[in-house]
């Protein structure tokens, strides 16, 4: 018992890891998409959510449907992004959160060149981030299950 749950703790932890990678990849595809949608169709910002919440290309980031619906009820943009990152369950750092958030203070405050140049430096941001998290992953997800699966077998030894 004492190892399944150690395993399952390292299982967790992997798997925590894993999400925030994928995550962070989801954003990079939005902002690319974005960036498209801005620069040659010139789509508004709340229909650029709704679309690539509809097309699936973001669908695990929670914090552009809670946008949306608080943009459908009048709120301002700016202030819907800040509060719906701020409430995201997603794992992002808080360096990445606030990345996200100032983001949307700088969203349709220009033209569509200013705004595709503000996505793309965002992107190149979270770009990074995620290499990050995916070296993160590789260094560090299997060896949690590892080092879980070893620790509850020694201690479930010395419970012997």
């Amino acid at each position: 018992m004492v190892w399944v749950s150690m395993l399952l703790a390292g299982m967790n932890i992997s798997l925590r890891l894993k999400k925030r990678r994928d995550f962070l990849s989801e954003i990079v595809v939005f902002l690319n998409t974005a960036i498209v949608e801005i620069g040659y169709v010139n789509m508004p910002l709340t229909d650029i959510l709704r679309k690539a919440t509809a097309s699936g290309i973001c669908g695990r980031l929670d914090f552009i449907d809670d946008c949306i619906c608080r943009t459908a009820n009048g709120e301002d943009f700016n202030i819907a992004w800040t509060k719906s990152v701020s409430r995201s369950a997603l794992p992002f750092t808080l360096h990445e959160r606030e990345k996200l958030i100032s983001l949307g203070g700088l969203l349709g405050t220009s033209d569509a060149d200013g705004q595709r140049a503000v996505l793309t430096l965002f992107l190149h941001s979270f770009e990074l981030y995620g290499e990050r998290a995916e070296n993160v992953y590789s260094k560090y997800g299997r060896l949690c299950l590892t080092v879980s699966g070893f620790l509850g077998m020694g201690i479930f030894v010395i419970m012997l």
